[in-house]
């Protein structure tokens, strides 16, 4: 028997101190566990967490593994790039030539059943993750590209086994530099996004469950428990994702020192979140594990104190440079850009044994989770959002067609690109069409990231019309509308003359048959000249010249301004010369020498031809040529546009578009007719679009909206011979000669019945009460052109009341006279070419809070004035001298109020790079001998500069799910008040949305203004709100307060009850902006002085008005709104309720 080796006295000594019960260490523990026996405790194993409150109370548990769905499903394609790289060891490190193909060809067919099962349907109905919402049609055209080109490659290289190696993998797949496989998103980033989704979906379920309940961070125990991944993975704070996840959930005040991760330690399978019994079974072993670690690590400050102590905060995370070659830990990521580090990280989980490989970005999910509330959709998520997963290819007769599609529903749009542009440059269409149908988008062959061009292909028209017929298969469209432009349109055109039953509509822009210039009867296209400086630059290889002729902004972007012009041009600058000098040859030599003139007769589906009036390229005499030969088409020309309009006019072609594809259209056999858009309509972006196509007659016809300002309207477009206008429309347009469009007469007018009643009219202070009364107005105008250098307009305006208690005021009764009266001279024509214009007429800018037409009461305002305009870019500008014109009750006894001049300059832009803004610059000069404020009555002449910037509401691409709209405007003024100075301003400001996913569009929004008062010494304060709108506050209309010392706010929502009735609800409150100064009316009279009353608080207004809009002419509205008198007003005697109602009837022509 082998002597021991042990001494007994020795391990009697060493067990003192570690052995059982009784011992040093033991009775530390023990009394360490019982020292924590109430502190919470939170252990995570590889499936569960669970909260041990302490105190024998009963566990809380998250199953966070068993609850995480779409985990596997996204693993499977997050693997993929690891799969190919197996295949690659497969063959060459171990010459596995069968079993690699055998692997390549069973992914190969996974692949296939997992895209035909994926959708973004799989993903919200079914497999329903909430981290996950409002992304899951990105996830599944993420995945459905994924498996595209995982596919593509296995292709490729059971095809030819050389390329089964990494550097071809690396640049063609996983770095997507190449060519071969179309891969225009790197693999690395699909792994990047697939991982960053799993872990934002852990970290978002776990973050919610512990923040709900409320630890105490500073003193909470935690333990990660048992293995974590594979077996060497986990090990330490950095590499385990779960404790990155906490961390983050503490918002990093759990101390890391309180975290312990023990692989070792005791761990619970459940079935469930009530599955308990386990969690319980193991709570005293992990609270003594705890302990005890905990009781070691502070043993260190009692014997070494005074040397460097631990602290797991100071493990250093790298950061990446260029010079970096190898690095020991996870290094940063700066953002949800920083690819370089992300993809780095995707090395490091696989050759860094602590790693977990689902952990690569998890820990930087969690942070950013935190740092947005916990709220997934304000998360970017690295390699999916701003990604464009959408692009499929078709194999075709020599190569390849790249294509994408977005939106759902009917009617389905194709939509062809013209030369040299590719699918991306109908941005501005996909944003306005993706919501409302499906679209299809395609990269015809030699643009994009379609295939280039066949070599020695002479039809090149005939290859595109077979590649796109076999996408149409291929995509399943049936009775599809082909949207075209230019080079497009031409190929479109043959194909519509097919009679292919796939094509239900078609709209070409600045499309033609035939592109070479040739005889008397065909003026139109290049010359042999032409197309030879063009030929021969490109077969010598100068494909940038060329583009730059071709894109040259001074020819072809003229109908924008110069610094948009570029912009577009450096735009489609990229997608020229990515085709290159074979594609545009394709133009040159092949397409642009088709004669398809015969073949417009055969086309017999509905057309719509856009043609820009300014274009050089495709004149619009061929847009003509092809509506007298195609039966069922409709021709649009648009004035002041150039050949790129739907990038210019983007706005106008949408609407125009979609209005021909939502009517339907009869077959016609009558010879066809067009109709004209001016520049007014298209500076306004203001026109209903109607077609309507009989089988006897041909009704094109195209109405404009009546405007607030009646001479804004343009009818000439409608005084063609052709143009027919029904029923009353038929006076908008009388012609005068045989050029109707120069010389004619157009008449209007308009019937308003209104019945008022108002109790406690301006809070009590009238004789009268309760008023009821009747309000009748009556306006009629002649519009005379003798030509078009010269215009004479006549608006005469008729207001009666009938029983008004005290009297008519001012703004309720005019017998009969004048509203408009003056003449236009325009010396010259084009859109920027000035114009004067003289004598009485309305005035309206902007938002009409300081000048406007007051359209509310039953007497409108206007003024005796001169007035230049003119016309640059994007930019209308308009000087004009006045004087308002003084409401007299009865014939033709207008004058102008001589005590008072009102002058300014006013600049509006609409921008047409931002379609969706309107900035309104002014300045406004009024001399007023007679000025009444707070302080008193003086001469006042006062100095307004302002400026406005708003959303355009007929400039929002529409329709969308939820639509944003702002008005902000501010105002300084300044002059003299008697021996005074003038400091005076104002602010207003009207935001909200519009939610069209909700039934009845609910719109929502809230104003908040205000206008400075007097205080009552220094420099009057007061501000002058010059000639508002009769409705500054909405409801109470002409009675109440007006916009002067005040500030307010003012929520309101309106609802479509129907298409032709909206109801709107508002509440007003009111105070006063200086205590100093009163009240004042809605046209700048002193209304309520501000007395001894300190008190600011004016009132409340709650209102709410109906309208409906029964006809294009015929409307209703009720209007009802209650004045609750505040504090200052009872101050000062007014202490009733102001109440108030009225109906109006209308008819307008």
């Amino acid at each position: 028997m082998e002597e021991s080796r042990e001494s007994p006295e020795l391990i009697a000594l060493y067990e003192g101190y570690t052995g059982g019960g009784g011992t040093i260490g033991s009775h530390l523990t023990l009394l360490a566990v019982e020292a924590v026996k109430d502190v919470p405790l939170l252990v995570t194993t590889s499936t569960d967490m669970a909260l041990y409150p302490g105190n024998g109370k009963a566990p809380l548990l998250l199953p966070f593994r068993l609850s995480t769905q779409g985990f596997k499903e996204l693993a499977g394609i997050s693997h993929l790039g690891p799969a190919v790289a197996t295949l690659i060891e497969l063959k060459s490190r171990f010459n596995a030539t069968d079993m690699w193909r055998k692997g390549a060809e069973d992914l190969r067919r996974r692949l296939s059943a997992a895209k035909e099962a994926n959708s973004a349907e799989l993903w919200r109905d079914k497999i329903s993750v909430r981290a996950y919402q409002g992304r899951e049609a990105a996830i599944a055209a993420m995945i459905d590209y994924s498996c595209g080109l995982t596919q593509r490659l296995l292709d490729a290289v059971l095809l030819d086994e050389e390329k089964l190696e990494s550097s071809y993998v690396r640049r063609e797949y996983l770095e997507g530099k190449g060519q071969e496989l179309h891969a225009v998103i790197p693999f690395n980033a699909v792994m990047i996004a697939t991982f960053f989704l799993v872990g934002m979906d852990i970290a978002f379920r776990t973050i919610e469950w512990l923040k709900s309940h409320k630890l105490d961070w500073s003193q909470t125990m935690v333990i990660v428990a048992g293995q974590q991944g594979r077996p060497t993975a986990g090990v330490t704070w950095t590499s385990n994702s779960i404790a990155q996840i906490i961390l983050s959930a503490s918002g990093h005040t759990l101390p890391l020192d309180r975290l312990y991760i023990a692989p070792h330690a005791p761990t619970f399978k459940t079935e469930g979140a009530d599955d308990l019994q386990p969690v319980r079974d193991v709570e005293g072993q992990l609270r003594k594990l705890w302990a005890y670690t905990r009781a070691i690590h502070d043993l260190g400050e009692v014997m070494f104190k005074g040397f460097p102590a631990f602290d797991p905060a100071c493990v250093l995370v790298p950061k990446l440079t260029p010079d970096t070659k190898a690095l020991g830990e996870m290094p940063a990521i700066h953002d949800a850009k920083d690819m370089t580090a992300m993809t780095t990280r995707l090395r490091l989980v696989l050759e860094d044994p602590r790693q977990l490989l689902s952990g690569c970005v998890t820990d930087f999910a969690a942070e950013q989770l935190s740092a947005n509330g916990n709220d997934p959709r304000r998360v970017v998520v690295p390699g999916l959002d701003g990604y464009e997963y959408t692009w499929k290819y078709l194999a075709v007769n020599g190569g390849e067609t790249a294509w994408w599609e977005e939106g759902e529903g009917e009617p389905a749009i194709l939509w062809l690109h013209g030369l040299p542009l590719d699918s991306t440059s109908w941005e501005l269409q996909r944003r306005y069409f993706a919501p409302l149908c499906r679209n299809v988008f395609v990269d015809l062959r030699g643009y994009g990231r379609s295939s280039k061009l066949p070599v020695g292909r002479a039809d090149v028209t005939e290859m595109y019309c077979e590649d796109i017929e076999a996408l149409m298969r291929a995509a399943e469209l049936k009775s599809v509308a082909i949207v075209s432009f230019a080079s497009a349109a031409h190929v479109a055109l043959r194909l519509a003359s097919r009679s292919n039953p796939g094509v239900g509509k078609l709209v070409s822009i600045n499309g033609s048959p035939r592109f070479h210039k040739g005889g008397s009867d065909w003026p139109f296209g290049f010359t042999d000249e032409a197309l030879k400086a063009f030929i021969d630059p490109l077969r010598s290889g100068d494909i940038q010249g060329v583009t730059d002729r071709i894109l040259d902004p001074s020819q072809v972007f003229t109908d924008v301004l110069p610094t948009d012009g570029a912009q577009l041009a450096a735009e489609f600058r990229k997608m020229s010369l990515h085709a290159g000098t074979g594609t545009l040859l394709g133009f040159f030599e092949s397409i642009s020498r088709d004669d398809d003139r015969d073949l417009l007769d055969k086309i017999s589906v509905p057309t719509l031809l856009v043609s820009s009036v300014l274009g050089k390229e495709v004149p619009h005499g061929v847009a003509r040529y092809i509506r007298e030969r195609v039966a069922q088409s409709l021709l649009v020309e648009i004035g002041g546009a150039d050949h790129f309009v739907f990038a210019t006019r983007s706005i106008l072609v949408n609407e125009l578009v979609w209005d021909f594809l939502m009517r339907p259209i009869e077959p016609t056999r009558e010879p066809p007719t067009k109709y004209l858009i001016s520049r007014h309509l298209v500076r306004f972006g203001m026109m209903v679009f109607a077609i309507a196509l009989p089988a006897q007659s041909v009704k094109s016809t195209v109405t404009p909206p009546l405007t607030l300002i009646r001479f804004d309207e343009d009818w000439s477009p409608f005084c063609q011979p052709t143009a027919k206008l029904s029923g009353i429309d038929a006076l908008k347009c009388i012609p005068l000669s045989r050029n109707p469009e120069r010389a004619y007469l157009s008449l209007g007018g308009e019937v308003r019945g209104t019945w008022d009643r108002v109790l406690n009219d301006n809070w009590s202070d009238t004789p009268y009460a309760t008023k009821s009364f009747g309000l009748e107005r009556i306006h009629l105008h002649v519009d005379l052109h003798p030509s078009s250098h010269a215009r004479l307009f006549l608006q005469f305006e008729s207001g009666l009341t009938q029983r008004e208690p005290g009297g008519p005021r001012p703004v309720d009764e005019k017998r009969l006279d004048f509203l408009n009266a003056f003449a236009e001279l325009r010396p010259f024509t084009g859109k920027s070419a000035p114009f004067i214009r003289f004598g009485r007429q309305e005035m309206n800018f902007g938002a009409g809070r300081l000048v406007s037409a007051r359209e509310g009461p039953n007497v409108c305002q206007s003024f005796y004035s001169v007035q230049i305009e003119q016309a640059t870019g994007s930019w209308r500008n308009t000087g004009f001298f006045s004087r308002p014109a003084v409401d007299n009750p009865g014939f033709f006894n207008d004058v102008p109020q001589h005590a008072t001049g009102f002058w300014g300059v006013f600049s509006e832009r609409t921008s047409q790079k931002v379609s969706t803004r309107v900035v309104d610059l002014y300045y406004f000069g009024i001399n007023n001998k007679n000025m009444q404020f707070n302080r008193g009555t003086g001469h006042e002449v006062r100095h307004t500069l302002g400026a406005r910037v708003a959303s355009n509401p007929d400039g929002i691409e529409k329709p969308r799910k939820i639509t944003r709209h702002y008005d902000l405007e501010a105002a300084y003024q300044f002059g003299d008040f008697g021996q005074s100075a003038i400091r005076a301003w104002t602010v207003a400001s009207e935001t909200g949305i519009e939610i069209a996913s909700v039934p009845g569009r609910p719109r929502i929004g809230a104003r908040i203004d205000a206008a400075s008062g007097d205080a009552g010494k220094g420099a009057l304060g007061t501000f002058n709100t010059l000639f508002p709108n009769g409705n500054y506050f909405g409801i109470l209309q002409d009675t109440g307060p007006g916009p002067q010392n005040f500030y307010d706010l003012h929520p309101e929502a309106q609802f479509s009850v129907s298409s032709q009735v909206k109801l709107t609800l508002d509440c007003l409150l009111l105070w006063r902006q200086k205590s100093s100064d009163g009240v004042y009316t809605g046209s700048g009279t002193l209304l309520v002085p501000a007395g001894k009353s300190s008190a600011k608080f004016i009132g409340t207004r709650p209102g709410a008005e109906l309208h409906w809009q029964a006809t294009k002419h015929a409307y209703v509205q009720l209007d009802y709104g209650l004045f609750f008198s505040g504090t200052f007003l009872k101050d000062s005697g007014r202490p009733q309720n102001l109440n108030y109602a009225t109906t109006w009837l209308g008819y307008r022509f």
